[in-house]
This record gives structure tokens, C-alpha cells and sequence, in this order.
């Protein structure tokens, strides 16, 4: 049975989520403010964070995702629809859903999330189109190439990789990876982005594609 890390302040007694998972999953409740240093002892294979009344979003899930539980474990949000448009300011997340929901649909929705995570990356590893990211050693291969990387251009590396396909702004990639307080500007990913595409080659530093009107994102297929 899959453990689910529940993060909530509704009393678990009245928790429609509580209620969807019992008996599907082996549910791990905690509080909003439980301190960091529990995830670590955590084998967890997914995160809800319920976003309730009183409980700032975004700072919610940025403090979630500087621990180690979110570093390999994904993410579902739980949000009512006044606050679904804060969420692109998140990156770190994987999929939400909208309260009040069905009960079948949360159940579907964290299933599949779960199925796709596993099968997305080997443990430690992250491949695609010849670009393999060792992430315990920090370092690149391309085509079995070592490449060597700065801490900052592999952390950018490594986040958009994992989440090939999805453009993000430049404040969304200063957030992920720099953090919620850098004061540098945003324009050091563009800085970044140029290094990493020297550094990757012709080939694999054209799937760092840059989107106008939003900032960037690595391709998932080739360009014909």
C-alpha cells in the first residue's frame, strides 16, 4: 500500500480527503507547521497539501519544497477555486484538484500521479534524448559525455528536465532554483540558460527552448 503524506489543518475527522484515501492508501497526517526535519525520516510516495483557510499559498508550498520530501516525492495540491490562480507561481507542484471534489476523482488523480512520477525517472536519475543528470553526484553526461556544471546550472538543468515540456517564466525558474528571497534579478537565467547551452552542445542545447512571451523550457522531442 502507497504512503501519502497528508498536510492539512481540517481536523482529520472531518477531512473529505481522509475519508477518499481510507482504505486506498496508508495516509500520514501532519500540520502546516510541522517542522522539516520529519520528512526526512519519511518513505513517502506522495504529498497532499491542503490549502485551507488562513494558509498562505504560496508561502505554504515554498516552504514544503525546500525539504528533502519534495525533492523526489510529487506534490498535489488541494485548493479551492479563488486561489487556483496563484498556483503558476508554483513550479514545485505536480497536479491539483479543486474543492470540493468527488471522491473517485482524488483517487484517480493521485494515482495517476504516482504511476506517472515512478515511471518518469530511474532513482537518482534523469534521462532524456541522450542527456543523463546523475543527481546525488551532480553531474551531467551527454551521449556518455561528462559535462561539467556549476551547482546553479544543474539545479536549473535538473528542474527543467523534470518537467520536460512545460514552459516556465524567468520569477518561477528564480524561485525553484535560487529561491523565494534572491535579489539578483531574473535576468541571471537568462545568463545561465546561454552557459548551459555552450556547455550541452548543438544537439541537446536545443532542447533548452526558449518561449517568447514566457521564458523557457526543455523540449521533449527532437524538431523535425
Amino acid at each position: 500500500m502507497d504512503t501519502i503524506l497528508l498536510i492539512s489543518a481540517v481536523d482529520p475527522s472531518r477531512s473529505p480527503i481522509v475519508a477518499a484515501l481510507e482504505g486506498e492508501y496508508d495516509v500520514v497526517r501532519r500540520s502546516p507547521d510541522m517542522h522539516p526535519i520529519e520528512y526526512r525520516t519519511m518513505a513517502l510516495d506522495g504529498i497532499i497539501l491542503e490549502i485551507s483557510d488562513g494558509l498562505p499559498v504560496i508561502a505554504a508550498i515554498r516552504r514544503l519544497s525546500r525539504t528533502s520530501a519534495v525533492d523526489g516525492t510529487p506534490l498535489l495540491i488541494v485548493v479551492d477555486s479563488a486561489r487556483v490562480a496563484l498556483l503558476h507561481q508554483t513550479p514545485e507542484i505536480y497536479d491539483f484538484i479543486i474543492k470540493p471534489f468527488a471522491n473517485d476523482e482524488l483517487r484517480l488523480r493521485l494515482s495517476r500521479m504516482i504511476t506517472g512520477f515512478r515511471g518518469s525517472a530511474k532513482p537518482g536519475c534523469l534521462e532524456a534524448n541522450g542527456l543523463r543528470l546523475l543527481l546525488d553526484e551532480h553531474q551531467a553526461y551527454v551521449d556518455e559525455r561528462p559535462v561539467n556544471l556549476t551547482l546553479r546550472e544543474f539545479a536549473l538543468l535538473r528542474h527543467l528536465v523534470s518537467h520536460r515540456g512545460r514552459a516556465f517564466d524567468r520569477d518561477q525558474l528564480v524561485s525553484a532554483v535560487w529561491g523565494f528571497d534572491y535579489e539578483g534579478g531574473s535576468r541571471t537565467v537568462d545568463i545561465h540558460i546561454r552557459r548551459l547551452r555552450i556547455k550541452l552542445g548543438d544537439r541537446i542545447g536545443a532542447f533548452l527552448q526558449t518561449v517568447h512571451g514566457v521564458g523557457y523550457r526543455f523540449r521533449d522531442k527532437e524538431l523535425g
